[in-house]
């Protein structure tokens, strides 16, 4: 499934045509990594995920003409997406990777290595009236991880202020 998804987001993404199926994929993507059994995972299951997240990093952390994101309904709604799908991934990583023996400690260095860009992101001053992608990023990694994830994401917080 994660290829299907995979040739979804990356053949849609980008040619003008971010559409329906784009933002349906990148949900399909987030409820993978929330949802689905990740212990069968194999080396290129692992591939296609750290692809993706690639893929949805640039997205959520691109800085874009603020007037043009104002009147791109489609791309708010696909950036939202984009930051839901990487704050199930950081979340699950930095979650379950003991429940995951064979592809866990992938994952949990995807999250760990996605987490600071998203951190060093959140704390850069940026414009009141734009919608903060990197910060629906962390808030959906606090709400689909454990405690100890959110405390994680907290104190890296409080300690970059």
């Amino acid at each position: 499934i994660l290829q299907k998804i995979a040739a979804a987001l990356k053949g849609m993404r980008g040619k003008g045509n971010d559409g329906p199926l784009t933002l349906a994929a990148a949900g399909a993507f987030e409820s993978a990594l929330t949802a689905a059994d990740l212990s069968g995972l194999e080396e290129g299951d692992m591939n296609v995920i750290e692809e993706l997240l690639d893929l949805m990093t640039a997205v959520v952390l691109e800085k874009v003409d603020d007037a043009a994101s104002r009147d791109d309904d489609t791309l708010r709604k696909w950036k939202k997406s984009c930051a839901r799908a990487l704050g199930a991934a950081i979340a699950t990583g930095l979650h379950k990777s003991e429940d995951l023996p064979n592809s866990g400690e992938r994952l949990e260095s995807l999250s760990q290595s996605l987490l600071p860009k998203v951190l060093a992101a959140s704390v850069c001053s940026s414009k009141p009236h734009l919608e903060r992608y990197d910060w629906m990023v962390l808030a959906g990694a606090c709400a689909n991880g454990s405690p100890n994830v959110s405390e994680q994401i907290v104190t890296s917080l409080l300690s970059s202020t």
